[in-house]
């Protein structure tokens, strides 16, 4: 049912994700190239009231992995960080990527990412933006964080790529923010049962493109069929990280090769 939701809602919005301080800043520049012939592409024999929503934004933020980043510079960074949303209001529509990544502690400690995720939810309390959060294994101190500065994340914010438990589902609900899943989130069936079980008010559904691909050895991988998708792999697609121009990456990117039911 998630996956023909996904291939019938036409997309008018994509938003690019900053996870480093120059990569916030080359996400706005990629926006504003390409804003114009976005619109354009999309605003063929439509009327003035449905192509208005069009657009392509980016987030501006340091992803937990990327933390590192902060050593030896936190008010030099945040205040590029601050700068770069300051002159760039229009393309801007969230700070993040950010959070905590236990699983992937060889590239940044957890102290590291504990205080860069503080000074960017400190960066959050001078705007109304929503947060985009990142939240991967790290036991309880992401919902501890989060709790302890709720009052500074004026705009609310997604934990994306949700692949938690029910209680930590629950908890971060209750605090009033929404759940982003997508193929990483659905790869179990205790995952599938706690998605189930997301209030629809609060769930939002997302690619991650190119990350966290649909996998047959994943427990949804029946639905394919259950559903007539399995068309799904009959797409051109090459061998994992070799890029080849107008083809697809094997298991990546791959929810825009599902067909439209």
């Amino acid at each position: 049912m998630i996956i023909i939701i996904i291939t019938i809602i036409i997309v008018r919005k994509i938003i690019a994700t900053g996870t480093t301080s120059d990569d916030s800043i080359e996400c706005v520049n990629f926006c504003k190239q390409y804003k114009t012939f976005y619109e354009t592409k999309l605003n063929d024999n439509e009327d003035d009231s449905i192509t208005s929503t069009y657009g392509l934004y980016s987030t501006c933020g340091i992803h937990p992995t990327r933390c590192n980043e902060f050593i030896n510079q936190e008010d030099l960074l945040i205040e590029k960080l601050a700068n770069t949303i300051d002159n760039n209001r229009e393309e801007i529509v969230a700070i993040g990527e950010c959070g905590l990544d236990y699983d992937r502690l060889k590239f940044c400690t957890k102290e590291n990412q504990i205080r860069g995720f503080q000074l960017q939810l400190d960066l959050a309390s001078r705007y109304t933006l929503p947060l985009f959060l990142h939240n991967r294994n790290t036991e309880g101190d992401f919902l501890k964080m989060v709790r302890e500065n709720r009052d500074q994340m004026k705009g609310g914010g997604v934990v994306h790529s949700f692949d938690g438990d029910l209680e930590e589902m629950r908890a971060l609900i209750d605090l009033g923010l929404y759940i982003g899943i997508n193929g990483c989130s659905l790869k179990t069936e205790e995952s599938l049962n706690v998605v189930k079980e997301i209030p629809t008010e609060f769930l939002m559904l997302e690619t991650d493109a190119p990350w966290y691909y649909h996998h047959n050895r994943h427990h949804y991988h029946h639905y394919y069929h259950h559903y007539n998708l399995h068309h799904y792999h009959h797409y051109h697609h090459y061998h994992h990280y070799h890029h080849y121009h107008h083809h697809q990456v094997w298991y990546k990117n791959n929810p825009c090769r599902i067909q439209a039911c």
